[in-house]
């Protein structure tokens, strides 16, 4: 399920990665509680529309735009 969410998470850098390719057949996708960090979180997946809540304060969430994090963790996905 991650490979097809395009979930990643950096742990050490307080980043978070997200650019589904759910195929259509899946529905929406609803994951709650999830660890992550110190913190737990939700992400909700509907065709191409994804958020994540509840990220651990200083963390950074970032998807195909590459919005929200900082350049040296958006070159790291190749987005800059």
């Amino acid at each position: 399920m991650s490979s097809l969410m395009r979930y990643d998470r950096v742990v050490s850098a307080g980043g978070v990665w997200l650019d589904p390719v759910l195929p259509q057949s899946f529905g929406d996708l609803h994951i709650s509680n999830a660890p992550l960090g110190d913190g737990r979180i939700t992400i909700d997946i509907a065709g191409s529309v994804h958020s994540i809540e509840g990220l651990p304060r200083g963390w950074c969430f970032t998807g195909a735009t590459g919005h929200g994090c900082p350049n040296w963790l958006r070159k790291r996905y190749g987005v800059v």
